[in-house]
């Protein structure tokens, strides 16, 4: 998320399901935050951030990239 000086701050936030590829968000966010949409594993807390507009577009099931199976010795995280 982005703070009022335009640098990353971090926000603890409680997740939902999956729904049309999007996961809900259900509470920790407000309408009118900023998100990082792309670059998220760049941002550290207080680094600096230049907001570009961006879109987050719904998928269809047959657009859903179908996830590869782990491989040997690699751990998965199954999430709430």
């Amino acid at each position: 998320m982005r703070g009022p000086d335009d640098t990353v701050v971090a926000r603890p936030v409680v997740l939902g399901p999956v729904v049309d590829g999007l996961r809900i968000v259900r509470s920790g966010l407000n309408a009118r935050d900023r998100v990082i949409i792309a670059g998220a594993q760049s941002a550290m807390p207080g680094s600096p951030v230049q907001v570009r507009p961006g879109r987050i577009q719904p998928t269809t099931i047959a657009e859903a990239p179908v996830p590869a199976a782990p491989e040997t010795g690699q751990a998965t995280f199954a999430g709430r």
